[in-house]
């Protein structure tokens, strides 16, 4: 949600896994819940800063986008933040507000990675919202999947799911080919499993990071440039390359590429 493009601009590029992070704070969302994200303030310190939108707002973009599309699904990772409600309270208004948003629950996909042995498919999810979240309770419909705070790699079985994650979140502007290396060595790993063996296993490659010396603009930039000349050097490979989590995908450093259209291309390859 580090975006300069509102919700319908970037489901209408053909991004379809959303990383929303929502608190409680009547203040700044007198309606409800409030999209937030974590900001180094002037005094260098990490702070939640009001995205100036709502949960809700958010519901109904993606529920306008998938009438006008239901062929389509859409994955929400959730996190709370920036308020001392207890798990329980967090997700009762967060399924109240998917409620009203327009998604009942025939339009929220039913999965269980403790019950079912592999991911749904898509022709089960069209339609329908998919949800995650690193914080488990009673009443959260979806898994659950919480990895170490900036992870350069990390593998977890969650039932019948192989869960991976790349997540180192600190951006070393001396040396920036770490974070494009951690990035580069999931997507290795994930087209290294066969593609009958995918729907046993889910890849999230998070490219976003944060320096307290560089703009989130010309970080994403250049962690974006750099992934899509390592995807466009492995061409050959049309193996699934995973889900990518980025900000500003549109931003590229000079390259007449359009880095969604890429990886969904490689990720629905039909070969």
């Amino acid at each position: 949600m580090t975006q300069r493009y509102k919700i319908s601009d970037q489901l209408e590029m053909g991004i379809r896994f959303l990383d929303l992070r929502l608190g409680y704070d009547t203040h700044d969302c007198p309606s409800g819940l409030g999209l937030y994200n974590n900001e180094v303030n002037q005094m260098f310190m990490n702070e939640d800063v009001y995205l100036n939108q709502s949960f809700l707002s958010v519901l109904t973009s993606i529920d306008a986008f998938l009438n006008d599309n239901p062929s389509e699904m859409v994955i929400l990772l959730i996190h709370q933040v920036h308020s001392s409600l207890d798990l329980i309270d967090f997700w009762g208004m967060v399924t109240a507000e998917v409620a009203d948003g327009g998604f009942s629950s025939e339009r929220i996909v039913d999965y269980d990675p403790t019950k079912d042995t592999k991911l749904p498919l898509l022709s089960e999810c069209r339609n329908k919202l998919l949800f995650m979240s690193t914080q488990h309770t009673y009443g959260f419909e979806g898994f659950t999947f919480s990895w170490p705070s900036n992870t350069s790699g990390y593998s977890k079985l969650v039932g019948n799911l192989n869960c991976h994650v790349q997540d180192m979140s600190k951006w070393d502007c001396f040396v920036p080919d770490d974070k494009s290396g951690y990035v580069n060595q999931l997507i290795d790993q994930c087209r290294s499993v066969p593609k009958s063996n995918q729907p046993e296993n889910i890849f999230i490659n998070f490219t976003s990071a944060y320096d307290i010396c560089s703009d989130r603009g010309f970080i994403a930039a250049s962690m974006n440039t750099s992934t899509v000349n390592y995807l466009s050097d492995k061409a050959t490979n049309r193996n699934p390359c995973g889900i990518i989590v980025m900000d500003f995908a549109g931003d590229l450093e000079g390259i007449p590429v359009d880095f969604v259209r890429l990886l969904i291309s490689i990720n629905f390859n039909k070969e």
